[in-house]
């Protein structure tokens, strides 16, 4: 994948996950656009383009956010390398299946670290709220990667072009 094309697109989803109007939003879930970028361009970029765009992106993240300064850089700079590892064992035999495996457990994985204060006794009174919020924000970011790998698929099949 050429730089150029992948530092726009990381741009445009970093841009979208901070600009994303708040009233289209389920039970407060708004589908991760840079870990679904993160996944998807895993596959194309060479490792050491992934890491830099995980650093900034969790760099911008992490300006933003309220949280401990450099969860973000960390979580996603430790995505991009396991990705990576992921697809060297895969050994290029890379299916929509494990596109979207990698997407579940990627985006299940950030939900429980970003709100490990979950545990606390209030939290787990209320767990069923907890697996929906859990299971919606899943799914939207799933969704968000199944859409792409289908438009992928399209173009490679030549029915969408340039």
């Amino acid at each position: 994948m050429r730089l150029r094309w992948l530092v726009l697109w990381a741009t445009a989803s970093i841009l979208l996950q901070l600009i994303w109007p708040r009233g289209i939003e389920w039970y407060l879930v708004v589908p991760n656009f840079f870990l679904a970028f993160m996944v998807l361009s895993s596959v194309y970029a060479n490792t050491r383009h992934l890491l830099w765009i995980a650093f900034c992106g969790g760099l911008i993240f992490d300006l933003f956010a309220y949280q401990q300064f450099g969860f973000f850089m960390a979580f996603y700079i430790l995505l991009a390398l396991m990705l990576k590892l992921v697809w060297h064992f895969d050994c290029g035999d890379l299916k929509s299946a494990s596109l979207l495996l990698a997407s579940v457990v990627s985006s299940l994985l950030f939900f429980i670290l970003s709100h490990f204060s979950l545990f606390n006794t209030a939290f787990i009174k209320s767990w069923n709220a907890i697996l929906v919020i859990a299971g919606l924000e899943v799914a939207a970011t799933t969704a968000v990667v199944a859409i792409a790998i289908a438009v992928i698929r399209l173009r490679q099949q030549g029915i969408i072009r340039d």
